[in-house]
């Protein structure tokens, strides 16, 4: 009798357990990757920290795996008009365009909460990966590439795995950022990757 209240009691105790950790963690999160680690800190001309996340497949993927590839990493957020109107429009518009060029294009939501973010993409069909960054004091992406408040930025990582630049679209208030001045920040480093250097 004293056996099967014990084993009564632990099914119990597995099945709350079992609750609270479906609680904490959604099943959404493996639709939309949160960043887990990054290993390094970010040094222009240096190699790129390597980072990963949990796919969708439950499988651990790295920066790393494109090895070979131009990679260009976009941070966003929904409080920016910026990225809402004109830089997630014009990935997901070129997306082929660049993945024919054998560029990678990656987008990091750093600043929303999980739920803000997945409710936003969630009918927006993008084309290319989405990745969740943590809001929280020590972001897994932000602090380790040195990416100030405020978004977008763009990182530009060569074939080789090098970082090649950091770029803050905003960081110069007087200027008016167009789809344009982002085509050719995207085009002249996919071009110059690809040994063509564009105008």
């Amino acid at each position: 009798m004293r056996k099967a209240l014990i084993f009564i009691c632990l099914l119990n105790l597995c099945f709350v357990l079992c609750m609270v950790s479906s609680c904490s963690a959604p099943q959404s999160y493996s639709v939309y990757p949160l960043i887990t680690n990054t290993e390094g800190v970010a040094t222009p001309g240096k190699p790129a920290p390597n980072f990963s996340w949990i796919g969708s497949d439950n499988i651990k993927h790295n920066l790393t795996d494109f090895a070979g590839k131009p990679v260009v990493i976009a941070t966003w957020d929904t409080g920016c008009t910026f990225c809402l109107n004109v830089m997630l429009p014009y990935f997901k518009t070129n997306y082929q365009k660049y993945t024919d060029q054998g560029a990678v294009i990656l987008t990091i939501n750093d600043k929303d909460s999980y739920k803000m973010f997945a409710d936003f993409v969630k009918d927006k069909d993008y084309p290319f990966l989405l990745l969740k960054d943590e809001n929280k004091p020590e972001f897994k992406f932000r602090s380790p590439y040195l990416i100030k408040f405020g978004n977008p930025w763009i990182v530009l990582i060569d074939k080789k795995g090098i970082l090649v630049d950091i770029k803050g679209i905003f960081t110069d208030p007087s200027a008016k950022y167009t789809e344009d001045d982002l085509r050719k920040i995207i085009d002249n480093f996919v071009g110059t990757q690809n040994g063509a250097q564009e105008n």
